[in-house]
């Protein structure tokens, strides 16, 4: 195997892997679909009377791009809107980061949970749409045998991800005492 395809091996899996991020995403819009619409007009983005549709709209969007990305279909077409998706992910942080209101719900959490957005949102996001349109470079991978170990790669470093995510979470949490007492 030569160094083109193991390239473009390793940017499948890593693909996979934000395909997988971008469908956990969704799912979990769809599931907490009154969740995802407060946290949707907290960012004042969107006009009241498109925020139905918009609210509909981005999950399927996220979903019909895990697809692309993962099964290939469509070319380069999956990368790129993948990283759209991404880069209009980190613009809509990034404004209202600008406009000071760091308190409001990202809207990402897969387990639908409450998370503040922060510039390191913006520059995750900002990193994974390169790290997609870098598979333009990289090229598809060949052989079906090839293509299924980077998905499922892909898959279980997202889910290693997930579960140091979930992990974390118990972690007991500072409370500012002197000396890291809790």
């Amino acid at each position: 195997m030569d160094a083109s395809a193991l390239l473009a091996i390793g940017h499948l899996a890593a693909a996979s892997a934000i395909a997988a991020m971008l469908a956990a995403g969704a799912l979990a819009k769809l599931a907490a679909r009154d969740d995802w619409l407060v946290a949707l007009a907290g960012y004042r983005l969107v006009p009241g009377p498109l925020m139905g549709g918009v609210a509909a709209l981005l999950p399927a969007a996220e979903l019909a791009v895990a697809i692309l990305i993962v099964t290939g279909l469509g070319g380069a077409a999956g990368v790129i809107a993948g990283a759209g998706l991404l880069l209009a992910f980190a613009a809509a942080i990034a404004v209202n980061l600008l406009r000071g209101r760091r308190h409001i719900d990202c809207g990402c959490d897969p387990r639908g949970r409450p998370r503040p957005i922060g510039w390191p949102m913006v520059a995750r996001n900002v990193a994974l749409a390169g790290i997609l349109l870098g598979g333009i470079v990289a090229g598809p991978v060949a052989g079906l045998p090839a293509r299924l170990l980077a998905i499922v790669a892909g898959a279980g470093v997202y889910a290693l991800f997930r579960a140091i995510a979930i992990l974390h979470s118990f972690a007991p949490r500072s409370t500012g005492a002197p000396n890291g007492a809790y």
